[in-house]
């Protein structure tokens, strides 16, 4: 199971779990931006970097395409 699954609680909406993750190790994000980030359909790679230490990810697997 993805880490975030497993970390962000089911009670509240998944974005406004990441927020207060994202908060819990210093990054300032509000629900509305992060909302926005999502439906742009993309954001840099620091802030997903940033999204994965708040969810406790220790790693990402790469696959090539097949």
């Amino acid at each position: 199971m993805a880490p975030s699954r497993r970390r962000l609680p089911c009670a509240i909406s998944p974005t406004k779990a990441l927020v207060e993750e994202l908060h819990a190790v210093g990054v300032e994000e509000t629900n509305a931006n992060l909302g926005n980030r999502i439906s742009r359909g993309g954001f840099l790679a620091g802030f997903f970097i940033q999204c994965l230490v708040a969810i406790g990810a220790h790693s990402v697997r790469v696959h090539e395409p097949e």
